[in-house]
């Protein structure tokens, strides 16, 4: 039997995650880090600056 790529086992469990949260840190040479934080408002996503 040859493999279909869409095939997905049907033990397999499939989750959708819909973030209302999401925090990035990016690490530099210099120490001098940046931390952002995206969360969800009614009229799209608000970038939030935490820490640099």
């Amino acid at each position: 039997m040859e493999a279909a790529p869409g095939l997905v086992d049907p033990a397999w469990t499939l989750y959708t995650v819909v973030p209302d949260t999401v925090e990035f840190w990016q690490a530099a040479l210099s120490r001098v880090h940046v931390r952002l934080r995206y969360e969800r408002e009614p009229g799209g996503w608000q970038r939030r600056q935490l820490w640099s």
